[in-house]
């Protein structure tokens, strides 16, 4: 690809693939050390991981704000380099067994707040280091990427996890301090991006000016007067509140309760999901999806997706299905995220950028929070099955309903804002009018 041979591209894309995998190693130990210490409770489980989860929803507009007002390299390195700082201190904890649950969860909430910041300013960097015609390869690039650290990530650190206590250091660190491996080579991973991102040189781009509190109510409202990007973000709030909730809560007790696995057995199984998402981000990529059919597509993979939470639900003690549930809905949500996301940086004017990914990253993950605490709590008064059902059917239902609609699932031909609609509805703020580019 034509791509590779931008240097900064590259460099990015590596930089981002260093945090990425060094990211699925935490996702995987965290809920691991939780449900050892709490005798497999759903629900404390699920209110760490959701302290990670809640700066998103509180913050991420504002990150998406400050990577439109400042230089989204400079705001994406410092976020980086506090992280680094942050999980080097939760594996010393780890290590030295202080972890009460109070103490994940603040630092759940501190390094959430920081990749509410990183995630819009590295999202809102990609289109200052290429070509309007290379974003839906960028785009394919580093979801295929992260897809594959998404399945490369837990992998190795549920074999990894085992292996430093299995055979290194079995007689010196017992299971819980093990873990604090994982949190190691996250902070080591992050490191190496923070390297290769102190020699890229991105293209200048317009700012825009202002408080960023007023960039934050501009950005909401270009989203809300631009029809399709309010439908596209309302639809995928609704259908993310059930899916990853539900995900979220029960996958760390199917894999050790339902099917007895290790920390390997759940890093292996948690792969498949990667896998999966690795294909349809590829199959997004070579087949280019007109972005005038994104609803069609989007809706049929949703229902799909609901569908396999349904047969997950009453197939859980089982291990080839889970696989195969897991892989199907992984292969939907990569060919969606790379369509997606192209389609929205494409008809997005380049001084909402930061704050347009930053809304669409609070709609997809925002209410995690809330959902899977609700998941949580519902695991624990309930159980999985009817977690996993209760989503699954109101997944399908939704994606059925929106086929019905032809606004729905017309929603990617809907006409975006122009540059004179921008303007004439006073959305600049203070920006500079040369900062306004018809899409």
């Amino acid at each position: 690809m034509a791509i590779f041979s931008n240097q900064n591209f590259v460099l990015h894309w590596l930089g981002s693939s260093c945090a990425q995998l060094g990211g699925f190693f935490t996702l995987l130990a965290l809920p691991w050390l939780v449900l050892q210490q709490t005798n497999n409770d759903a629900f404390q489980m699920s209110l760490v991981m959701a302290s990670f989860s809640l700066p998103h929803s509180l913050l991420i507009l504002f990150g998406g704000a400050l990577a439109d007002r400042s230089s989204p390299l400079k705001l994406l390195f410092f976020s980086r380099a506090c992280f680094v700082i942050v999980m080097f201190m939760l594996a010393a904890c780890v290590y030295l067994q202080f972890t009460a649950i109070g103490l994940l969860c603040g630092f759940g909430i501190a390094l959430g707040t920081l990749s509410a910041f990183g995630i819009p300013a590295s999202q809102a960097l990609l289109p200052a280091l290429c070509k309007p015609k290379e974003l839906a390869a960028g785009n394919g690039i580093l979801m295929a990427t992260n897809q594959v650290a998404m399945m490369l990530g837990p992998l190795m650190a549920g074999w990894i996890i085992w292996a430093v206590r299995a055979w290194l250091f079995s007689s010196a660190i017992n299971e819980q301090q093990s873990l604090a491996i994982a949190f190691i080579i996250d902070a080591l991973l992050v490191s190496l991006s923070l390297i290769l991102l102190l020699n890229i040189q991105t293209r200048e781009q317009p700012k825009a000016n202002g408080s960023v509190t007023n960039l934050v109510v501009k950005g909401i409202q270009y989203c809300w007067y631009d029809k399709g990007i309010r439908l596209v973000l309302g639809y995928l709030m609704l259908i993310s509140f059930f899916m990853h909730g539900a995900i979220l809560a029960t996958l760390p007790i199917i894999s050790k309760v339902h099917l007895g696995l290790s920390e390997a057995g759940y890093g292996t199984l948690y792969a498949m999901t990667g896998l999966g998402t690795l294909l349809g981000a590829g199959i997004a990529v070579f087949t280019k999806p007109s972005p005038h059919r994104l609803g069609w597509w989007v809706l049929i993979c949703d229902g799909v997706s609901g569908l396999m939470l349904i047969t997950l639900a009453q197939t859980s003690h089982l291990l080839g299905a889970v696989v195969t549930c897991l892989l199907t809905m992984g292969l939907c949500a990569g060919f969606i995220m790379v369509a997606g996301t192209t389609w929205f940086q494409q008809r997005t004017q380049a001084d909402f950028m930061g704050r347009v990914m930053a809304l669409l990253m609070f709609c997809i993950l925002g209410l995690i929070p809330v959902s899977g605490t609700l998941a949580g709590w519902l695991v624990s008064h309930m159980d999985t099955y009817t977690v996993l059902h209760g989503a699954g059917v109101v997944i399908a239902l939704a994606a059925v309903l929106g086929l019905l609609l032809p606004m729905t699932r017309n929603m990617g031909s809907i006409s975006p804002l122009t540059a004179q609609s921008v303007v004439s509805l006073k959305l600049l703020s203070n920006a500079e009018p040369h900062g306004v580019k018809q899409p």
